[in-house]
């Protein structure tokens, strides 16, 4: 029972390039986490610079959509339709505080609140998304229209192929 390890014919210098082994395993783990931690921040800075970018082509689309409404606020009361265009004037308030929204608050605070959301409000998070999924998607397919591009032909046209 009490044998040394050196007395072992097979085990001959084997303590040594066992804890050799364990050594440049760990140091090969490390070096992977560190370049898998680097990919990551590398991403995560990528996704923020182009959160950041959409934020604010969304909030100057929504001041054109807020001007635009109020526009046509003016032009409804001009029409003495004052009912409609109160609602107008309503809707190009909402659309300017969202804007402004956007405006004061970086990519850091918007992934925050969204986070803070999700947790507290699941299901008016998921229909928040599925909304502004279902906006993304119209506004891209009129926008490939506007475009000349593939999606500007009829059903018909389709059908027909």
């Amino acid at each position: 029972m009490g044998q040394d390890r050196n007395d072992n014919p097979g085990n001959s210098n084997g303590g040594g390039e066992e804890g050799q082994a364990k050594q440049q395993s760990r140091e090969v783990a490390q070096q992977a986490e560190n370049q898998v931690s680097h990919y990551t921040e590398e991403g995560l800075q990528r996704v923020k610079g182009q959160l950041a970018t959409q934020k604010e082509r969304a909030a100057g689309e929504l001041d054109g959509i807020s001007r635009a409404l109020q526009s046509a606020g003016d032009q409804l009361r001009e029409q003495e339709q004052g009912s409609i265009g109160r609602y107008a004037d309503q809707a190009a308030e909402q659309t300017e505080r969202l804007s402004g929204y956007l405006n004061e608050r970086d990519a850091d605070q918007l992934i925050s609140e969204a986070e803070d959301l999700a947790r507290h409000q699941p299901a008016v998070f998921l229909g928040a998304a599925f909304a502004l999924g279902a906006v993304a998607a119209r506004f891209l397919k009129s926008s490939s229209r506007g475009s000349g591009g593939s999606g500007g032909g009829t059903r018909e046209e389709a059908v027909r192929g």
